[in-house]
């Protein structure tokens, strides 16, 4: 029988407006849900709100967010194996950059930063109104990380360097900035509001926005780069 040869043609544009059209959708059935919730004190509401509240785990928009980051990964994945083939430079880069959103992936649906709550409140000292102490941790990672990622990015080309640097506002912005203004809101007041609820939208909003630019980022280095991609199925 003759080989035939399989050839899929996907436009990243396409990819990007989905996604974008799926981030809006969320946005506004998260706002609903937290409207729901906090205006009929329905927790349910035939199962709407637990299927959208972003401050609950395992719903809608966790394992959208989870699948970006995946995505993300994915893409890296491609990346790092045309430079490890090349042998060319900042390919350890790309290959811990990969790993770290596989990481962030998993962490998404499995809540692991959770675990750090207690342990830095405890050897920190801190009071009640650091809901979410993890956030100091997060941001001793992300200094770690710009300081390890510095040389690497500079030499990336400049579009990629400004998606870059938009994907890592919002998702520092959101992850970290928002988080922690939400978690002092909730230790300040004790218990959950809409102003909460409209606090955690803009925060997995901001994060979801972050992987975005992030992807259209390695879409187009992608694409700058001529990265030559054949999957060969044997």
């Amino acid at each position: 029988m003759k080989k035939k040869d399989l050839s899929i043609h996907v436009s990243s544009s396409a990819i990007v407006r989905i996604l974008v059209a799926v981030i809006v959708f969320l946005a506004i059935a998260s706002t609903a849900a937290a409207f729901v919730r906090a205006y009929t004190g329905r927790t349910s509401a035939y199962g709407f709100v637990p299927k959208f509240d972003v401050n609950r785990e395992n719903n809608i928009p966790t394992y959208f967010s989870s699948f970006l980051l995946l995505l993300s990964a994915g893409l890296l994945a491609i990346v790092t194996i045309s430079k490890r083939k090349d042998r060319a430079r900042y390919s350890t880069h790309w290959f811990i950059l990969m790993l770290i959103f596989l990481f962030l992936s998993i962490d998404e649906t499995a809540s692991l930063h959770e675990l750090l709550v207690k342990p830095v409140k405890s050897a920190l000292h801190l009071s009640d109104i650091w809901l979410n102490a993890w956030v100091i941790a997060g941001v001793a990672f992300v200094v770690v990380f710009v300081i390890f990622y510095y040389r690497f990015f500079l030499h990336l080309p400049s579009r990629t360097k400004t998606h870059l640097v938009i994907a890592a506002l919002f998702l520092v912005g959101g992850a970290i900035g928002v988080e922690f203004v939400g978690g002092a809101y909730v230790g300040i007041h004790g218990g959950w509001t809409f102003a909460y609820g409209i606090m955690t939208v803009i925060e997995e909003s901001f994060e979801m926005i972050g992987v975005l630019f992030f992807i259209v980022a390695i879409l187009d280095y992608i694409r700058l780069d001529k990265l030559d991609v054949v999957f060969s199925f044997k």
